[in-house]
């Protein structure tokens, strides 16, 4: 017996809708693996560069505010080819810091702070 182009559709269309439940339950599964397994991870990457792009950014305008004071102590005069080594320094606690204000301009703040001298012991005395 021939079977019918009906009957033919209908099973192809019940084999293949069976098909696409199948295929949208391992979707389903996937799509649960990746938010449970890589999303957490995604996220935590995301937060980690934006905390680097910060530091980037920080240490950009640090460096634009300590040429720009380069530029300004060769304009008094002061001959900055000349730097002493770190260990003939007589300051130590050098902090330079700068800050984004809301207005989009950039406050920077230098300290310095004095060696204190240590006197050393006569080995005789």
């Amino acid at each position: 017996m021939k079977q019918s182009k009906k009957d033919k559709n209908k099973e192809l269309f019940q084999l293949l809708s069976e098909e696409n439940k199948s295929l949208n339950l391992h979707l389903s599964q996937r799509e649960k693996d990746i938010r449970e397994h890589y999303l957490p991870t995604l996220q935590r990457l995301f937060n980690e560069n934006t905390k680097l792009q910060m530091q980037v950014y920080q240490a950009v305008r640090s460096y634009h505010s300590l040429s720009q004071f380069g530029r300004a102590a060769e304009e008094l005069g002061v001959d900055l080819k000349e730097v002493k080594l770190p260990e003939d320094n007589p300051y130590e606690g050098f902090t330079h810091e700068t800050e984004l204000l809301e207005s989009g301009k950039v406050k920077t703040t230098m300290t310095v702070k004095r060696k204190i001298q240590r006197r050393k012991k006569n080995e005789n005395s």
